[in-house]
């Protein structure tokens, strides 16, 4: 009984990200690792979440840059991937979500620069 309340008070407080790693880097700034508690950061298309202990699986991948490299997953289905990573990080930890579109690179320029690549 003992091991399923402090299970359940650490689920509570973490949240379990499951994804893809695209990419990770190195961060330099001191601040910034002691909030992550980590100098990795990686950047992954998350495919499914585990909050308060329910699974949830995501339709349209989310981009999100998080903390550390991720380990093996041990629950929501997740288990047997070769690619899935697992990510548990606190509630109101630190990230960035990363919208990905595709179009001409003139679309994404600032409206003020398009005089310029007009002419």
């Amino acid at each position: 009984m003992e091991n399923l309340i402090n299970q359940s008070m650490l689920d509570s407080l973490i949240i379990k990200v499951f994804g893809e790693p695209v990419s990770e880097y190195q961060n330099t700034d001191k601040i910034l690792s002691t909030e992550l508690d980590s100098k990795t950061l990686t950047i992954v298309n998350v495919l499914g979440v585990q909050v308060n202990g329910v699974c949830t699986r995501i339709d349209k991948p989310l981009t999100l840059v998080l903390p550390g490299k991720g380990v093996k997953p041990n629950s929501c289905g997740f288990e047997d991937s070769s690619s899935v990573k697992m990510w548990s990080v606190k509630k109101g930890t630190l990230a960035s979500k990363i919208e990905i579109s595709s179009g001409n690179v003139e679309q994404f320029l600032p409206q003020d620069l398009l005089g310029w690549i007009d002419a």
